[in-house]
């Protein structure tokens, strides 16, 4: 990875080999400083890291990023859990050129489905307050929606159960988020 001013949490996790939830952890717990870009990631200064890594004696290593594929595309990502859906939300804009939104509820869900009319849509199964596989249903009954593709990520995942109700992809939550790029690569 090239030196940069700033970082997002999951460039971080590659400079220092750590995941990226563990340096979400580590900027609420406030060992390493951030602040927010207007759309609510996080940054990391590359002075912060540099101080950081002295202080908690982390080796940095900058190498190359991974190559795009992808041309001007849109994922939104349905998800309540603000963490997880920041790591999947910045692990897929710095290895494709997909522009990701999160949503978090069924309105909103709606309004993003006819704002940005996305290529796909990655949903949390474990999600709380919406059924994924009823939400599933009624986007695939509207004609504009029949080729979106979607992919279920949760905790627990049948192959089986996933594929009947139609997503086209599926991957558990304790998989590398890897595994994601190689599903957008096959949809």
């Amino acid at each position: 990875m090239k030196r940069k001013k700033s970082y997002s949490t999951f460039e971080v996790s590659k400079i220092i080999g750590v995941s990226a939830p563990t340096v979400i952890n580590w900027s609420n717990e406030g060992k390493i400083p951030v602040y927010r870009t207007p759309g609510g990631h996080r940054r990391i200064s590359h002075q912060s890291l540099v101080d950081f890594c002295d202080k908690y004696q982390h080796p940095i290593q900058f190498s190359e990023p991974v190559a795009n594929s992808y041309s001007d595309k849109y994922i939104l990502v349905v998800c309540s859990d603000d963490e997880l859906s920041e790591t999947i939300s910045e692990f897929i804009e710095e290895n494709t050129s997909f522009k990701v939104c999160v949503v978090d509820e069924s309105l909103t869900l709606g309004i993003y489905l006819g704002l940005i009319r996305p290529n796909v849509l990655i949903f949390d199964i474990s999600h709380s307050s919406l059924n994924a596989v009823q939400v599933l249903r009624k986007i695939r009954k509207i004609r504009d929606f029949k080729a979106l593709k979607t992919i279920a990520y949760g905790s627990i995942l049948s192959q089986n159960d996933d594929v009947q109700v139609g997503f086209d992809g599926y991957m558990l939550k304790t998989d590398p988020l890897s595994k994601l790029l190689h599903i957008l690569q096959s949809l």
